[in-house]
């Protein structure tokens, strides 16, 4: 890796003893960066590379931390993920003791609106599903304001949804 000069918050990161940090940053921080610099270190005291979980928001930021790690320290083997790949993978491992069926999986755009429509249809509502997906999206995103006040409605199939 290329020398950085890291902030005393990043140095703080890079060289904190605790076995589980979080890095929470805004975009262009130096967040990918900092990461890879406590990974070399902790590689440099011994650490075995396949003891790392990276886990990212974002497939773009996942991609990116990983294609960095293999560019900076090749040869390591890491697991890099988005949280919801994780959460997944740990879902299809123990399904059976959680109750789950082996076939899980994330829905799709289409089974989404397919199951909004379901959900209309039983009670007999004649809605844009387009618009209720949006909601609903909106509303796990965390994006809908506080003063905004929803459609009644669109609160009662976002419940049903989930």
């Amino acid at each position: 890796m290329e020398k950085i000069a890291f902030t005393e918050e990043q140095k703080k990161v890079i060289d904190s003893d605790s076995k589980r940090l979080l890095v929470l940053s805004c975009a262009g921080s130096g967040k990918t960066a900092t990461i890879i610099g406590r990974i070399q270190r902790l590689l440099g005291e011994g650490i075995l590379s396949s003891a790392f979980l990276v886990l990212s928001f974002s497939n773009k930021s996942a991609d990116d931390i990983r294609e960095k790690l293999e560019r900076n320290i090749p040869g390591a083997k890491m697991t890099v993920q988005t949280f919801h790949s994780f959460g997944l993978d740990l879902i299809k491992k123990y399904h059976e003791e959680l109750g789950y069926d082996k076939k899980i999986g994330i829905a799709m755009d289409s089974e989404r609106k397919n199951f909004i429509k379901l959900i209309c249809s039983q009670q007999h509502l004649a809605i844009n599903t387009d618009e209720v997906l949006q909601y609903i999206r909106r509303k796990k995103s965390f994006e809908i304001a506080e003063d905004e006040k929803p459609e009644p409605l669109y609160e009662q199939l976002f419940q049903d949804y989930m």
